[in-house]
């Protein structure tokens, strides 16, 4: 019967061996779920005021949550206003369109942030796209 306990440990020991060989740990991988959470995460350079509400970061983790369905919609609302991006995904108005969604604020809270912070919330949105 101790042989078998013994054997058990040494099988677990040589697992946790072969995971680190081969770059996976069960700790690195709750922290990537944090690192992806992060990611989606638009820390502003100042505070930002918007009718009256003061934002320092805008989360942008609703983008995991949408479907196929929100992106159909968004794919039609640019073909009507007439979109000739070769490549719609990379344009302003896609990634904006997708944080409206995705946060639920207004088109107009995306259009009245500092330019840098627009194009921050925009390369967000592109890296959670392409990635």
């Amino acid at each position: 019967m101790e042989d078998y306990e013994n054997y058990d440990v040494a099988a677990e020991e040589d697992d946790k061996d072969f995971e680190k060989a081969l770059g996976f740990d069960a700790e690195e991988t709750e922290n990537d779920d944090e690192e992806k959470e992060d990611e989606l995460i638009v820390e502003f350079k100042k505070p930002f005021t918007f009718e009256g509400e003061t934002f320092t970061q805008l989360d942008l983790s609703g983008l995991e949550e949408l479907t196929g369905a929100d992106l159909a919609k968004i794919d039609r609302a640019m073909r009507k206003k007439n979109s000739d991006d070769l490549v719609p995904e990379m344009s302003l108005d896609y990634a904006l369109a997708l944080a409206v969604r995705a946060t639920g604020k207004p088109i107009e809270f995306f259009k009245a942030l500092p330019m840098k912070e627009c194009r921050n919330v925009r390369n967000k949105v592109r890296t959670f796209l392409f990635n």
